[in-house]
């Protein structure tokens, strides 16, 4: 139950939804997440694939830079996406148009 500004208690209806899948994968890399990037603050917001999470990737949600680990250049973006190398383990953070390629 959660509470309006007057105090009165009301009922918030929610459903769980588990949901199963393969990752998107291309040359040895798999999709992992898209990370939001918020203001100036460095608010940013991490939706993950399902089923994909990784724990290392957490350490994005306060990244304030919005750099591409692939052309190597940092400039404002309103999304960047994780991939991990299937190997290797590696993670990148790629910017949307060097994702395309």
């Amino acid at each position: 139950k959660l509470k309006n500004s007057s105090g009165s208690s009301y009922e918030v209806p929610y459903w769980m939804i588990k949901l199963k899948g393969q990752p998107i994968r291309m040359n040895g890399w798999s999709f992992y997440a898209t990370i939001e990037h918020g203001g100036s603050g460095g608010n940013n917001s991490i939706r993950f694939v399902p089923g994909m999470y990784d724990n290392r990737i957490k350490n994005y949600a306060n990244a304030s830079h919005r750099n591409c680990d692939f052309c190597h250049s940092s400039r404002d973006r309103n999304h960047t996406y994780i991939v991990i190398n299937d190997d290797s383990g590696e993670i990148k953070q790629v910017g949307g148009q060097c994702l395309q390629k």
